[in-house]
């Protein structure tokens, strides 16, 4: 019987990404709504919040926050994704707006988080992004 030369396969080339090109896609950030849908579709999938946090590597407390602010209102998360300097930090601020029913009959909690939106966004202009702390820090420690 004829012996079978044992040959090892080809091996492909990775595909010539300019410098460019490159350093946008390393640069790239995905929007934070977009992270907050992400952990909102999982949830709805039926995962646990401890399966969502396994997978993704954080805390289950994190995965409950980022749930909770994907279900801010629309208008509210038009917001973050428009004004891409927003962060979680102003997220949880906004999210303190929650119980927020004895107010209803004349300020809607919609209403009192774009108030709120608006007056960040006046003071971080693009004009003026330099006076601008992105960070919001808690009155209350």
């Amino acid at each position: 019987m004829p012996s079978r030369r044992h040959t090892t396969p080809k091996r492909i080339a990775a595909p010539k990404v300019s410098g460019a090109a490159f350093s946008c896609l390393k640069t790239a950030r995905v929007p934070i709504v977009d992270v907050w849908a992400s952990y909102k579709a999982l949830s709805d999938a039926g995962w646990t919040q401890q399966r969502i946090a396994d997978a993704k590597g954080v805390d289950r407390s994190q995965v409950a926050r980022r749930q909770e602010y994907a279900d801010l209102p629309t208008l509210i998360l038009g917001r973050f994704v428009k004004n891409d300097f927003l962060n979680e930090g102003h997220a949880r601020e906004i999210s303190k707006l929650c119980n927020f029913h004895n107010l209803e009959s004349w300020l809607t909690r919609e209403a009192a988080m774009l108030e709120v939106i608006e007056k960040v966004l006046a003071k971080c202009t693009k004009a003026a992004p330099m006076n601008c702390d992105p960070t919001p820090r808690a009155k209350y420690a």
